[in-house]
Formats: structure tokens, C-alpha cells, sequence
């Protein structure tokens, strides 16, 4: 097991939002969990934050709509 799972968490309808200007910028396809409904996306959210909830000392929980800096 990692000493610390780093996850940086975005709302899903931002993470489809940026992933729609990068396929649109590069000319790319979606993969198939890219095509996955937004269902199925937030359920995989929930489940990570559960995980970060059960073990706050193993996970760092990130706010990925912070800048970079």
C-alpha cells in the first residue's frame, strides 16, 4: 500500500468541461472510461472521497479548482 494517495478533486461536470477542450485542442478521442456517463463518473468521485474520509491519514484530498500555485 502507498504511504499517501495524493487526489486531486474536481466537480465532474468541471472535469468534463476540461476534458472536451483538451480532445477539442488536440484532436483526440475519448477513451472508453472518457466515455462513461456522468453517473458513473461521480460515483467514482464519491468512492475516492470515501476512501480519503475512512483514512485521512493515508490521503491527501486536493482542490483541483485551485490555480497551480
Amino acid at each position: 500500500a502507498p504511504d499517501l494517495v495524493i487526489f486531486i478533486d474536481i466537480p465532474v461536470e468541471e472535469s468534463q468541461r476540461r476534458l472536451a477542450k483538451r480532445t477539442s485542442a488536440t484532436n483526440t478521442k475519448n477513451d472508453r472510461m472518457e466515455n462513461e456517463n456522468q453517473q458513473f463518473h461521480e460515483r467514482v468521485r464519491q468512492g475516492y472521497l470515501m476512501q480519503a474520509r475512512e483514512n485521512p491519514k493515508g490521503w491527501l484530498v486536493l482542490d483541483g479548482m485551485q490555480t497551480p500555485e
